[in-house]
């Protein structure tokens, strides 16, 4: 999401503890007040990529604790000394029980706040906070980073020795810490560990945890997957995630995924990420608490990564369109298959982005009118439904949906929305999705599409899937989603793979000549490669029946001819090209989305397949 800068609030300070600290503020004076601390090294312009949606409806306070940022550089530290600056900040502007959003080590100072003084504390969110565990081996100390800091280097020294061996008193009082808390780990590419954020979550006793794989700094690398949670929290009725929702089937999902339904809750307004608040400050480089730069890495959603994909939610993306009420429907049938939440997404459009003085003043937040009337639509169905969400974004759809496509296990939508030429069979929304988004994208299409007649792709009785298998290049996550979603709907696997034919040699400038070859023996070798490929899978899914398709000719004709019928066409995205690194969608996979009848699932490579692609494009050239 492209970010759409508002006026940054000035600095204010306030003496509290002793010291003078300073803190930005910003959103309506009589909201709820919500307290931001940040990351070690880090100070309250950290938090610029989220500050602008946290400030529609609360009073945001955002906090550069002592040694950081703009506050006092006494010299003197301790993570204690930290709490009691905290403590004492609230006092000194008389705020009552605060929401308290808390990275890294901020988020250790949030924890030591909470056992102390827990009735100061409404809700506590910790962003990849590490459990107060000695670390073994010890870390060594790390170095001053060269240039002029943004923070004290003896508040980076005094906080060191804690986290190798912080206080065990610490770890023994965290029951104490007796308030909602939504625990969000930054996945395998963080520098935390990764065990030591769970252990936090399962020794808090109201917490709830859940994995944004984005790294350490969830909240700059992924906004807006950081505020699908965390906003949904801070304004639930049920922080804690115990009540049963309307409608919402909680059989047989673990009381984390319940907690992650929003009962009641109108759809909430995500704003445009803000801009920088001037200066950069320097990150520090101690492991754990904070880290410089973050590249920004995400660990793909896709198929192969199904410990994490299944506590994901499915994403549907709707518009009020005939084509996105479908493809709501297809979802609401595969987020029960998945016994997983159902997200339901609008985008709207540039709503308010002209009115940056709106912004920054916080607007009163507006109503729906499409998800109001899918809620109702909803509720009066009488069907057993899934745990639903409903979300309303305000920016370019085909810019966030790629980025919501980050933190789900599936996003759908139609093959069309309300904007663009009617006459296309596509949208560049669905274009866009299918290309970008890191998790498997179905587009779901309008209902009489015909298939070519002239091309003949023997089809079998019952529910199929139909998967695309080219030969020559390895795709696992394709496979693996292919037999996966056909156990999961009792249906056979219906390998399509093509062959050219007749092939063609080239023997000079524009002089093509058909090359001598048995046909017979293609055809057998290419049943002999299907087969290598599918091995592991049937393996895997016994009880599914694979039926093969060898063909001569366009794969993707054969593949919108076998979609007749079928319950789903899966196709994998394009590898990346040496030359091209950017993400792009191969010609097959572009014209079944184009073409078939049947909702097509466009399957991204896991990132050990594109990592083999690249080496091998790599050793190529």
């Amino acid at each position: 999401m492209d970010p759409h800068p508002v006026p940054p609030p000035p600095l204010r300070t306030v003496r509290a503890n002793g010291v003078t600290l300073a803190y930005r503020e910003m959103g309506p004076a009589d909201a709820p007040p919500l307290l931001l601390l940040p990351a070690r090294g880090e100070s309250s312009a950290d938090w610029a990529p989220v500050l602008g949606p946290l400030a529609a409806h609360r009073r945001v306070l955002a906090l550069d604790p002592r040694g950081h940022g703009a506050s006092e550089y006494p010299g003197t530290y301790s993570l204690p000394l930290l709490r009691d600056d905290v403590r004492a900040f609230l006092a000194a502007l008389s705020l009552p029980p605060v929401d308290l959003v808390a990275h890294s080590l901020g988020g250790v100072i949030a924890c030591l706040l909470a056992q102390e003084h827990p009735g100061l504390i409404r809700r506590l969110v910790l962003e990849d906070v590490p459990a107060p565990l000695p670390l073994t081996p010890p870390r060594p100390v790390p170095e001053r980073p060269p240039g002029p800091l943004g923070f004290d280097w003896r508040m980076v020294l005094a906080t060191e020795h804690p986290r190798n061996r912080p206080d065990p008193a610490w770890w023994e009082r965290m029951d104490r810490a007796d308030v909602p808390a939504l625990v969000l780990a930054g996945g395998p590419t963080s520098v935390v560990d990764q065990s030591t954020v769970a252990a936090l979550a399962a020794r808090l006793p109201r917490a709830r945890l859940a994995t944004v794989p984005a790294g350490h700094h969830v909240h700059a690398t992924r906004p807006a997957a950081f505020l699908a949670h965390v906003l949904p929290f801070l304004t639930s009725d049920d922080p804690d995630g115990t009540a049963d929702g309307a409608g919402a089937r909680t059989g047989g999902l673990s009381a984390a995924r319940r907690g992650a339904r929003m009962r009641g809750r109108e759809g909430w307004r995500m704003m445009p990420a803000v801009g920088s608040f001037g200066p950069g400050t320097s990150r520090s480089t101690g492991e754990g608490w904070s880290c410089r730069g973050s590249s920004g890495a995400r660990r793909q959603a896709g198929a192969g990564n199904e410990d994490i994909m299944s506590e994901l939610p499915v994403v549907a993306a709707v518009d009020g369109s005939e084509d996105s009420l479908r493809a709501l429907d297809w979802a609401i049938e595969a987020a029960r298959l998945r016994e997983s939440v159902l997200r339901i997404v609008h985008v709207r459009q540039y709503a308010a982005w002209t009115q940056p003085e709106v912004l920054a003043a916080g607007p009163e937040q507006v109503g729906d009118p499409v998800l109001d009337r899918l809620r109702a639509d909803l509720e009066g169905r009488g069907q057993q439904l899934p745990v639903l969400e409903f979300v309303t974004i305000e920016g370019a759809p085909d810019a966030v949906l790629p980025e919501m496509g980050g933190d789900a296990q599936l996003l759908v939508l139609g093959s069309r929305g309300r904007g663009g030429f009617a006459s296309l069979l596509l949208g560049s929304n669905g274009m866009a999705a299918a290309r970008d988004a890191a998790c498997p994208v179905v587009v779901v299409p309008r209902p009489g599409r015909a298939v070519p007649e002239d091309v003949t792709t023997e089809v079998s009785a019952g529910p199929r899937v139909v998967v695309g298998l080219p030969v020559d290049l390895k795709d696992d996550s394709t496979l693996t989603f292919a037999f996966t979603e056909a156990a999961r709907r009792g249906a056979a696997v219906h390998i399509v793979v093509a062959y050219p034919w007749p092939t063609l040699a080239w023997t000079a400038v524009g002089d093509y000549t058909p090359t001598v070859e048995d046909q017979e023996a293609a055809e057998a070798e290419c049943l002999s490669l299907a087969k290598d490929h599918l091995d592991p899978h049937r393996a895997a899914h016994p009880g599914v029946e694979a039926l093969i398709s060898v063909a001569a000719g366009d794969a993707a004709g054969h593949l919108v001819a076998a979609s007749s019928g079928a319950e789903l066409v899966v196709v994998g995205r394009h590898r990346r090209r040496l030359l091209q690194p950017a993400r792009i969608l191969g010609s097959v996979t572009q014209a079944v989305l184009l073409h078939a009848a049947a909702p097509v699932a466009v399957v991204p490579l896991t990132a050990q397949d594109e990592a083999e692609a690249e080496a091998e494009a790599g050793t190529a050239a």
